[in-house]
């Protein structure tokens, strides 16, 4: 079904999205007065844990191809 390759590319650049956002992040928020280290660092690790979960999940059904017709 071509739905699950569209649903595959949709993950797909969804991952790279949020792969993006978190070494954007990482890269320009800097801990200061309105978050702490922590809480700069827990974000960043949301980004890339959203994005690690997202691609795998591209990957995992892309992998599994379309569905068999029915008889």
């Amino acid at each position: 079904m071509f739905l699950q390759n569209r649903n595959a590319d949709l993950l797909m650049r969804m991952g790279m999205l949020s792969l993006l956002i978190g070494f954007l992040w990482h890269w320009f928020v800097r801990p200061g007065a309105f978050l702490s280290d922590k809480w700069t660092d827990g974000i960043f690790g949301l980004f890339i844990g959203f994005a690690i979960t997202l691609l795998l999940c591209s990957i995992s059904r892309r992998k599994s191809g379309p569905a068999p017709d029915a008889p």
